[in-house]
């Protein structure tokens, strides 16, 4: 009997061991998988896909019209829901939907139009359930609502610093700083400089 309780054992320790390495290969594939989606594009994922471009020179009527008709269409056809957009002046656009469909549009819009090869493209993990907003493409007068149209701008726009300069500019007591912000941006943090700090308090920005 001694001899059967150490084979039951035996047979137990080895059921164990294989069980154990059965749920160790399982793990090791999970993240495996989790690995390669999350290295080559999840394919289930839904992206927020967010930009604004300014164009030199202003498009023609003719070449607005002809980018609103694109992102229509091409909207359309990939399931892509948000807001856009589209001025004489450039775009600005937050658009929602699955990995490949964002990618594809992105692609397509570059290749379509070479004016917006430079555009900073935002993609940021989005739920499901973004997708329920509805999709509106739209003929703006601007890129940005400031209350002012793009073809009264005579002046040359101002001097651009690099992150570098900025931080130096601001260590100088005679800069003015103007925060033109939303509103609540400035509360949640602002830039500390030597010179005057102004926070007008838009509501709005875009």
């Amino acid at each position: 009997s001694g001899v059967e309780v150490a084979q039951v054992s035996d047979m137990r320790d080895r059921s164990g061991a294989v069980a154990l390495t059965t749920s160790l290969g399982v793990v090791t594939a999970l993240v495996a998988l989790w690995t390669w989606r999350r290295r080559y594009g999840r394919q289930d994922q839904y992206l927020f896909l967010q930009f604004y471009k300014y164009v030199d020179p202003l498009w023609s009527e003719e070449r607005r019209a002809a980018v609103l008709r694109w992102f229509e269409e091409n909207c359309n056809s990939l399931g892509i829901k948000g807001r856009m957009r589209v001025a004489r002046e450039g775009l600005n656009g937050s658009l929602c939907g699955a990995h490949r469909s964002i990618l594809k549009l992105r692609d397509g819009l570059v290749a379509s139009f070479p004016e917006l090869a430079s555009t900073d493209f935002k993609l940021v993990d989005a739920p499901i359930d973004a997708l329920d907003r509805k999709l509106r493409v739209w003929s703006a007068a601007s890129v940005v609502e400031l209350g002012i149209k793009a073809e009264e701008i005579v002046e040359p726009p101002g001097q651009h610093l690099s992150a570098q300069e900025f931080h130096a500019a601001l260590q100088d007591p005679d800069v003015v700083v103007c925060d033109i912000r939303n509103a609540y941006e400035p509360g949640v943090g602002r830039f500390e400089t030597q010179g005057k700090f102004l926070d007008p308090g838009p509501r709005h920005f875009t």
